[in-house]
């Protein structure tokens, strides 16, 4: 909760040493001056319970030491050891030196309470910051995706029906114990009898399994204060994801197939050579250089298509009005072409690079 939540409050002491110890010229003054940190509190208050549960660490704290561990490549564990010492650290801070600072789990925590939507909220607020001081501008986007390779070893067919099987029964276990432990018992008898099948054979028998399995997880009840509950959050996006899996086996000429349970949104694409992963596409103001938008997609995304989505989010997120986009062959096509160049809608001129 923050309710009674306890402020550090920096001793004429502290204020001195800081002085002394931190240059004038370092960066994280200039960060501690240009940024606005106070103004993000009334952003991240509505992620906590305000009169209930133990007192949180500050939420304005905890977006610093976010920004120091991303900014300086640390561990959750690592920025909170370097920022007992480092004095640099502390005045960013704002930290008195006799304070104790929070434990590394806290900030692990503190992502999982704001998530990945309250995150773009700070992101875009920083970009708002950094047009109010006439950083960034409105004159042109550079627009750009890059392919990422996912930490995932892609599994046979045979094996990834196998681990969503038993993701979706470990899930479904709160909601349906009985069920579940019948399958279990069915399960046994199976690998008994298909143990020396080929792996096609073995595959059929899994897909049939799986299938049967879907038809009753489709009609277990809701239990009571369903939103909040969040074992029953995550059996319903086990069964999602099996009802996927059992398409994509059902379909295998269908394309976008599900490759892992454990990046269920990573696809195969190919960038000079096929791989396993996702596309980082942003926009990016070339006089800052600073990112404007950016967006996640599979692999084989629609990298094209993203260019008008992402003008929409940066526009509808500041109120501004982009004038032009850059963007590479994948995305000067006819249809996105005519999205972007509509006088009576985003109205961009479109350029194209050129080649070097």
């Amino acid at each position: 909760m923050l309710y009674g939540l306890e402020s550090p409050h920096l001793s004429e002491f502290d204020f001195l040493v800081y002085r002394i110890v931190v240059p004038k010229n370092h960066y994280l003054r200039k960060v501690a001056q240009v940024v606005p940190w106070d103004d993000f509190y009334e952003l991240l208050t509505p992620y906590y319970c305000p009169d209930k549960g133990r007192p949180a660490e500050s939420p304005v704290l905890m977006l610093k030491l976010e920004y120091l561990r991303y900014h300086h490549n640390l561990s959750d564990r690592e920025v909170i050891e370097r920022a007992e010492t480092d004095m640099a650290f502390r005045y960013f801070l704002q930290y008195p030196l006799g304070w104790k600072l929070p434990d590394a789990s806290s900030l692990c925590i503190f992502r999982g309470r704001i998530g990945i939507a309250g995150f773009r909220k700070i992101f875009r607020k920083l970009i708002a910051v950094a047009r109010e001081y006439g950083v960034v501008k409105d004159r042109l986007r550079l627009k750009d995706a890059t392919h990422v390779i996912g930490n995932l070893t892609v599994p046979s067919a045979v094996a990834l029906v196998a681990q969503i099987r038993d993701k979706l029964l470990a899930a479904a276990e709160p909601f349906a114990f009985l069920l579940v432990e019948g399958e279990r018992v069915k399960l046994q008898m199976l690998r008994e009898t298909t143990k020396d099948q080929k792996p096609a054979e073995r595959l059929v028998t899994r897909i049939a399994q799986l299938r049967e399995m879907l038809i009753w997880a489709d009609d277990l009840a809701e239990p009571e204060q369903a939103q909040k509950n969040f074992a029953w959050a995550t059996f319903l996006a086990q069964r999602e994801l099996a009802h996927k899996i059992l398409a994509d086996q059902e379909n295998p000429g269908a394309g976008d197939r599900t490759l892992s349970t454990t990046e269920p949104d990573a696809r195969r694409s190919k960038h000079g050579e096929w791989y396993d992963g996702f596309l980082i596409d942003i926009l990016m103001d070339p006089d800052s250089e600073f990112i404007t938008e950016i967006n996640v997609l599979a692999a084989n995304g629609n990298e094209a298509a993203d260019a008008v989505d992402l003008i929409r989010q940066e526009e509808a997120a500041h109120g501004n009005d982009v004038e032009a986009i850059s963007i590479d062959g994948a995305g000067f096509n006819g249809p996105v072409l005519r999205v972007l160049e509509n006088p009576q809608g985003l109205n961009l001129d479109t350029y194209v690079p050129p080649a070097r």
